[in-house]
C-alpha cells in the first residue's frame, strides 16, 4: 500500500470522531485483509476517506467528484469497492460468539433485582432513524411521522455492549 500525501487526512477527511491513526489502521486492514487495492490515479487513503465522508456528511457523488477532482465513474466505482470491502470486514466483525446467546451476564446475576425477570435475556434491542436521500422514485417508501426521508435502522448489542 503506497502511503498518500500528509496533506490529504487534514484537508480532505472532515470526520469529527475519527482520529488519523484509527483511519490509518482501517486503510490498513481493507488492503491486508480483504485485498482493496489503490489504482493508478485514486489512493486507498483516498477512496476510503471519500465513503467516510459521504456518510458521515451527507454528500451526493456529484460533490465528493467535484472535492477530489475525479469523474463520476471513477468516483462511483471506489464507492462501491470500499463498501464491498467494508461489508466484508462487518460480517467478520459484527456476529455473536456462542458465549454472547449462552450464558446469563455476570450483570444480571450480580444485580438480584433484574435476575428474576432477566434470566434469559441475552442483550438489548434498539431502533432509530438516520436521515437518508433515496431516489425521488422511491421517496414515499422512506418517509417517516415526522415528514422526513428516513431508514429505520435496527441493532442488538450485549451487556459487554458489543453489537451482535
Amino acid at each position: 500500500m503506497a502511503s498518500c500525501p500528509a496533506f490529504m487526512f487534514e484537508s480532505k477527511v472532515q470526520i469529527q470522531d475519527m482520529n488519523e491513526s484509527t483511519f490509518r489502521s482501517l486503510c490498513k486492514t481493507l488492503s491486508e485483509h480483504y485485498k482493496l487495492e489503490e489504482s493508478c490515479h485514486v489512493y486507498l487513503e483516498e477512496s476510503v476517506a471519500m465513503l467516510i465522508e459521504m456518510v458521515a456528511q451527507d454528500l451526493i457523488v456529484r460533490v465528493l467528484a467535484e472535492r477530489y477532482q475525479h469523474s463520476l465513474n471513477v468516483v462511483k466505482r471506489k464507492l462501491y469497492e470500499i463498501l464491498i470491502a467494508l461489508l466484508k470486514l462487518a460480517a467478520n466483525i459484527v456476529k455473536p460468539t456462542r458465549g454472547d446467546v449462552t450464558y446469563i451476564s455476570l450483570f444480571i446475576l450480580e444485580v438480584k433485582r433484574y435476575m428474576p425477570y432477566f434470566r434469559d435475556c441475552i442483550g438489548a434491542l434498539d431502533g432509530t432513524h438516520v436521515p437518508v436521500h433515496p431516489p425521488s422514485r422511491f421517496l414515499e417508501r422512506f418517509i417517516c411521522r415526522k415528514s422526513e426521508p428516513t431508514m429505520n435502522i435496527l441493532a442488538m448489542y450485549n451487556f459487554s455492549l458489543k453489537f451482535t
